[in-house]
């Protein structure tokens, strides 16, 4: 079967690299602590002279509150540094950027963290560096947002206005009702949301800022599946939620035996690591997980480029990948 991607071009540079970062504070670092923890997305775990680390972006219970974690586990004795950092873009610039460094014993596992921002302005950017007996190691990125998404209120159909509900919801702070979205979107006259109905959809309910939404089909001029995951990177990076096509029963959280239908989730974070390779034509980074609302559970998920690309594999009834994001 002839795969063909369909993604959106370009994105505007994220907001974190326009910014300055201020200096560091002094901090100590901690034992690890998962509490008020609702949901995180980090890095996969990295080593290095036998210290792992990975840094993740947590939220509190309704998306309410961030913050972004450095954890490390030591199995040697080490000098490990670390600066967590992340800015929620408001009114105010909410920035917090600690500095935990210090001789760590054999066995222990530590973590750094930044402070517990509000997370009420949509968008939140944040970093990780490390350095390891002096060396500085690969930065680490990690976005989130003030998320909101609601399970679909036909368990049948609903999964394409529940995910458009959800991408408005978190861009705006308000969405129309499933039922009104149905309508839009023709869910109710077809049985199922037909993918054409969904940019016109983003579009009229979006804030006026945020870019038009529009699906693309790259298929016929050959382009990679490397590009369409730079594509759905530099709209999470820009703070527009993504709405992408899979097969459900091929998610890493189903239990589904097969399927023979096609199912709409939303993305709406992410973690990455700079890698020279650059696989993912991310301008350097490489993106290890998207985080992902899956409206058919009401639930938030981690899932990675390859187990989205694996889901993403047409249907009987659909040849094509699809993928909605702002222009």
């Amino acid at each position: 079967m002839k795969r063909r991607w369909i993604v959106p071009v370009g994105l505007a540079v994220g907001a974190s690299t326009l910014l300055s970062v201020p200096a560091a504070e002094a901090a100590s670092w901690g034992a690890q602590s998962s509490s008020g923890v609702k949901y995180e997305t980090c890095t996969s775990a990295r080593s290095y002279k036998n210290v792992a680390y990975v840094t993740c972006i947590q939220h509190s219970s309704g998306f309410n509150k961030a913050r972004v974690v450095i954890r490390v586990s030591v199995s040697a004795k080490r000098s490990v540094k670390g600066n967590p950092y992340l800015r929620v873009i408001g009114r105010s610039h909410n920035v917090s950027a600690p500095s935990c460094s210090g001789t760590l014993a054999k066995g222990a596992k530590k973590q750094c963290a930044t402070a517990w921002l509000n997370a009420t302005r949509i968008v939140q950017f944040g970093e990780g560096t490390i350095w390891i007996s002096g060396s500085r190691r690969p930065g680490i990125r990690v976005r989130g947002m003030h998320f909101w998404g609601k399970k679909q209120e036909n368990a049948e159909k609903y999964c394409g206005p529940a995910s458009v509900q959800a991408a408005i919801h978190t861009m705006k702070g308000s969405a129309p009702s499933q039922s009104t979205l149905a309508g839009k979107l023709k869910t109710n006259t077809y049985g199922f949301t037909p993918p054409n109905k969904l940019a016109p959809a983003l579009n009229a309910y979006k804030p006026s800022a945020i870019a038009s939404y529009h699906l693309y089909d790259f298929g016929s001029t050959g382009q990679s599946t490397e590009y369409a995951f730079r594509q759905l990177w530099r709209s999470v990076e820009s703070g527009n939620p993504v709405v992408y096509l899979v097969d459900p029963s091929k998610l890493p959280w189903s239990s589904a035996s097969g399927t023979r239908v096609r199912h709409y989730i939303e993305l709406h974070g992410y973690s990455a690591v700079q890698d020279t390779v650059d696989s993912n034509v991310t301008g350097g980074w490489k993106v290890d997980r998207f985080q992902a609302f899956d409206p058919a559970s009401g639930s938030v998920h981690n899932i990675t480029p390859i187990q989205l690309l694996n889901a993403s594999v047409a249907s009987d009834y659909i040849d094509d990948d699809m993928v909605f994001a702002a222009k």
